[in-house]
This record gives C-alpha cells, sequence and structure tokens, in this order.
C-alpha cells in the first residue's frame, strides 16, 4: 500500500509544529513506547508497506545521523554537569541522565517525524524490521544473545583495561565512569553524604531511564529508523558498519568503544536475521538492566538500612 507522504504530519495535540518543537510534557515518549509494546504483545501488523521506507540514505547524511545524538549528550553532559556537581552538589549520574533530555528531543522527532501516519504511530512506515517476535525461540535468542554480549563486553573491559585507564585517569571530577562508579558506591565512598532523596532518584534514574527508556528510544531510532536505511549505504558491511557507528555514537565514554563494538554485535545480527525491532529491544533493556544489577542491589541496601 502506498503512503501519500503529506499524511504523515505531527499531531497538533503532541505539542509539535513543524517538526522543530517538542513538548516532552505531553507524554510523546510514553506514546510510541507504549505503541511498540502493546504491537510487540498483540503481533498487530498494518497494511502500511516496506516499500514506502527510502532503501538508502546518502553516506554523508547516514553518518550525520548516527552521531550527532552522541554529541547532543556529550555537549549537554559537559554544560550540566560542571554547573550542577560543583554548585548543588548533584550526583554526576543525574547529571548525565538530565543531559538526555535534549537527546531524547532530537531522537524522538525523527521518530515521530518517519513512524506517524495520519494521527497514528506505525512502527511498519518507521522501519522494515517490524516483524513480531519470534514464538518460542524469543526467550532462547535473547537470553543467549543477552549472556554473549555481556561475556564479551567484560572480557573485552578487562584485556583492554590499561587501554582505558589512559582516558579514565584524565576525567574531570564533575565526569563518571560506569565502573568506578559502581566501585566507589560498593565500597560506600561515593553514597557518605548523600541524602535519600538523591539516592532513589539515582535508583529509579538507573533503572527506569538507563535500564529501560533510554534502550528503547535508542532501539527505535537506531535499529527502527537508521538500520533499515542504511543496508543499501553500506551494502556488506551493513552489520559491522552499523555496529560501529552505533558503539561510536557513545562520545561520552569513548574509551569504551573497542569493548562495545566487540560486544553490541550479536544484537544486531539477531536483528538482521529475524527482521524484528521488538527482540532487540528485549536484548537491549535486559543488558543494560543486568549491567547495572550490582550496583542496584547495593542502592537498594543502602536505602532499606536508612529505612529501618
Amino acid at each position: 500500500a502506498h503512503v501519500d507522504s503529506r499524511l504523515v504530519f505531527y499531531p497538533r495535540r503532541w505539542g509539535i509544529s513543524e517538526g522543530l518543537r517538542v513538548n516532552l510534557g505531553d507524554g510523546i515518549t510514553v506514546t510510541v513506547i507504549s505503541c511498540c509494546l502493546a504491537r510487540m504483545m498483540s503481533g498487530e501488523t498494518t497494511s502500511i508497506s516496506a516499500a514506502d521506507i527510502p532503501e538508502a540514505v546518502p553516506l554523508r547524511r547516514a553518518i550525520f545521523l548516527y552521531l550527532v545524538p552522541g554529541l547532543i549528550i556529550t555537549a549537554s553532559f559537559a554544560i550540566l554537569s560542571p554547573v550542577l556537581n560543583r554548585h548543588w552538589g548533584v550526583d554526576p549520574f543525574l547529571c548525565f541522565t538530565a543531559a538526555l533530555v535534549p537527546w531524547a528531543v532530537y531522537t524522538i522527532r525523527h521518530i515521530l517525524r518517519h513512524g506517524v501516519v495520519g494521527n497514528r504511530f506505525a512502527l511498519e512506515r518507521l522501519t522494515r524490521y517490524a516483524a513480531p517476535l519470534p514464538g518460542w525461540k524469543t526467550i532462547p535468542l535473547v537470553l543467549g544473545c543477552v549472556v554473549g554480549m555481556l561475556a564479551l563486553f567484560t572480557a573485552s573491559n578487562a584485556v583492554l583495561a590499561p587501554f582505558h585507564r589512559l582516558f579514565k585517569d584524565r576525567l574531570p571530577v564533575w565526569h563518571f565512569d560506569a565502573l568506578s562508579y559502581s566501585r566507589a558506591i560498593a565500597e560506600g565512598s561515593l553514597l557518605q553524604g548523600y541524602s535519600t532523596v538523591q539516592l532513589v532518584a539515582v535508583f529509579f534514574a538507573l533503572n527506569g531511564i538507563i535500564g529501560i527508556i533510554a534502550p528503547l528510544i535508542e532501539e527505535l531510532y537506531f535499529t527502527g529508523y537508521l538500520f533499515s536505511r542504511t543496508e543499501r549505504t553500506f551494502g556488506r558491511l551493513h552489520l559491522l558498519a552499523h555496529s560501529f557507528f552505533f558503539a561510536l555514537y557513545h562520545w561520552f565514554t569513548i574509551w569504551l568503544l573497542p569493548a562495545r563494538l566487540l560486544s553490541i554485535w550479536p544484537m544486531f545480527l539477531v536483528a538482521k536475521k529475524y527482521r524484528s525491532l521488538y527482540l532487540t529491544m528485549l536484548i537491549h533493556c535486559s543488558v543494560n538492566l543486568l549491567g547495572s544489577l550490582g550496583l542496584t542491589i547495593e542502592i537498594a541496601r543502602v536505602l532499606a538500612g536508612r529505612l529501618r
């Protein structure tokens, strides 16, 4: 079915005017993610054809679309964190979470621009990777991919530890490194002086935003929007190029580029084989949540001790 491009517009009730202004207070993120989750569970499809999705994005534009979101996060973090951390004592991780707001505005704008048909969001308009979950294969695929990715990431970090220190030893005090951050919390050094309110905020930011919301937006943008449109752009190098640029997009922890590149390709391999964005959503959220499980447990333990 052909979809007239004139039908793709931003409803005024969503607070978007000409694709430039986004009112996050109206629940855009919740609307899009809820729609995708409902469709994932129901297996519902639409009459929109994959032929309506552009087959290729020019190389220069593709690189721009891959890297700009990471530059937005890095610039926002570099501007916000020194002020919030030094003057108000806000935890660096919460400063980083605040820096995700302009990133979310940028990525959601692209998701809605290419995924809204009429007045509703249609995943088939956004991506060619809209196949439903592969039935009974879902659980072993997700578990195998998650275990493999975490194992590769952990092993890579161990091997590349000297390389990481070249960067981490030069980080400003307002920056944070997830591994050092976790170690400091486990030793109790980072929790001293933290209010209960700030600990609760870190706990929910770690699990709600970094664990669920951020990876879902990333999957909609990178796997949904970009992966579909760069198959012909990169040709036979599509999987490798997408993995590389997704790893490079994390400018704010650039020292983890080799570890990320070695560990994330299984997720995109699964996406390419099964043409299912829903699979990568489950895998990505699981990796983020499990990767920070130790930190989550430690914060929960400290909070429980304070509430006794």
